[in-house]
């Protein structure tokens, strides 16, 4: 008689990022108002921020052009960014909310 043991193995790549995006980060405490984390990033990255109104996110190469633009919601959030397709390099990102501007470089490997 043979038996086959089934063993689930569970997608930690997955879970991982879905851990670090229910707790937020350091976007209350930190003194940008934003953090990125992972960073460098691979296929995704997770965008912390505390911004009031109407909030847009702006990834831009190193010659200032503007790669992706995204509208995210208002407050303390987490935002899922990903990044899969994108050249590996360094980007900045900006996020502009009300009268205030966040700007941080963003590496995507």
């Amino acid at each position: 008689m043979n038996y086959e043991a089934v063993i689930p193995v569970p997608d930690t790549t997955l879970k991982s990022a879905a851990s670090s995006f229910d707790t937020p980060r350091k976007a209350k405490d930190d003194k940008t108002g934003i953090h990125v984390f992972p960073n460098p990033a691979n296929d995704y990255t997770i965008v912390s921020y505390n911004m009031e109104g109407i909030v847009v996110m702006e990834l831009l190469s190193q010659d200032g052009r503007v790669i992706r633009s995204e509208n995210l919601k208002p407050g303390i959030n987490q935002h899922l960014f990903r990044t899969e397709g994108l050249p590996s390099g360094v980007y900045t990102l900006n996020l502009k909310g009300g009268s205030k501007v966040l700007t941080t470089k963003l590496i995507i490997r």
